[in-house]
């Protein structure tokens, strides 16, 4: 078979929607294209035009006849300025065969002069960016932006990227972009191996735990064992939110208590011990005041949705200085714009440190002084006028 694919590429653009892939028209395409242009290139492969014979016919999504351009017998350009959809049939025709490929264009219609942004963000940092253009092209099905490759983190698994702060929105890259986008990853905290620990059978049981919570045995026997979820120093975990699960298993604690487990091992068994953690915000003000967004009174408890804050100077100061600290680290270059904290999720305990200095009495202000000088001058000169008019 002579089937070449063609390559397409594309220049000239306008903003336009996404538009769905299913087409009105009867053509089933062999392959589908987005392009973000206008003009619509396409090109058989080869080089070698001297063995084969290549035709082409252009129509739109009702069948309607699309006229082209035929830059050489193999290479034709299309103006879909005004069409949502372009079909493409290129005919081969060598001496014994002959074979042709429907391929389906979707012009996204950028303008040439537009170029459109896909930053990648991890943990407050540009990490990626994708630049589309009028040029762009993009094989339904593959990716419009390439997300990033994010190295692996002790305790926390990736839960793929958003396009809103609040990590609600995920982003789909096989969807075409037709403005820039800023896309956010999402980590959650995991559990991480924390011991082993055998009993009387040699039957081993692996502890795994979140950042901030560990394991005390307080008893075995033969086929079981004892133990307590034990909170370390400095953490704090929501009301109610530990658990423990045995090889995927929600299991209870012992009736009366909240944290202590006794559980039955005939077999090795797989402990993940889990809860929610708590952050507090703290928030050290001179001369400043803060007001969070969404609250009527600045928080003490990281909110699940994340957090806004704006910070003023108080009467009579200058633009305030802002720092913000994650459990001891500096991380204003990643959460701080201005005057404007924004913290999307839980990053650890929160320290807001703001300042601002008084704003210096400069004494009698030179603008002044110059009025002064200028109305002087009109005097002195409106007297001399008049005295020359006397004269």
């Amino acid at each position: 078979m002579m089937r070449r694919i063609v390559s397409i590429c594309l220049v000239l653009l306008l903003a336009c929607p996404f538009i769905a892939v299913e087409s009105s028209g009867a053509m089933v395409p062999d392959e589908t294209f987005y392009c973000y242009g206008n003009t619509v290139h396409c090109k058989y492969p080869s080089e070698n035009l001297d063995e084969v014979d290549v035709s082409w016919s252009v129509s739109d999504d009702k069948g309607a006849v699309v006229p082209f351009t035929l830059v050489n017998e193999g290479y034709i350009t299309v103006d879909a300025t005004d069409l949502d959809d372009v079909f493409v049939t290129q005919t081969v025709s060598g001496s014994n065969d002959t074979d042709s490929m429907i391929m389906r264009v979707i012009p996204l219609h950028l303008d040439s002069s537009d170029t459109v942004k896909v930053e990648y963000i991890d943990d407050g940092k540009v990490v990626n960016v994708t630049n589309i253009n009028s040029n762009t092209v993009v094989r339904y099905g593959d990716n419009h932006s390439e997300p990033p490759n994010l190295p692996d983190r002790v305790g926390q698994s990736f839960m793929g990227w958003f396009t809103d702060t609040m990590l609600t929105e995920p982003f789909d890259p096989k969807k075409p972009v037709l403005e820039d986008t800023k896309v956010y990853s999402k980590w959650v905290v995991s559990a991480v191996p924390d011991g082993s620990e055998i009993t009387g059978n040699n039957v081993v049981v692996t502890f795994h735990s979140v950042p901030g919570l560990t394991y005390s045995i307080t008893g075995k026997g033969s086929d079981w064992i004892s133990f307590d979820v034990v909170i370390k120093d400095g953490y704090s975990f929501k009301d109610g939110s530990i658990r423990v699960d045995m090889d995927g298993i929600r299991i209870e604690p012992v009736l009366g208590s909240d944290h202590s487990y006794k559980i039955s091992c005939s077999q090795d068994r797989d402990v993940v011990i889990g809860g929610d953690r708590s952050y507090s915000i703290v928030y050290d003000m001179t001369n400043t005041s803060v007001s969070v967004d969404h609250h009527d009174v600045p928080p003490t408890v990281f909110p699940d949705t994340g957090i806004s804050m704006t910070i003023l100077a108080d009467d009579g100061h200058a633009d305030p200085s802002v720092k913000v600290y994650s459990d001891g680290v500096d991380v204003t270059s990643s959460y701080v714009s201005g005057n404007r904290v924004t913290i999307p999720y839980a990053i650890g305990n929160i320290l807001v440190v703001s300042s601002a200095d008084p704003i210096e009495d400069d004494g009698f202000p030179l603008w002044w002084l110059l009025i002064i000088i200028l109305i002087i001058s009109m005097i002195v000169i409106a007297v001399f006028i008049k005295r020359n008019r006397n004269d």
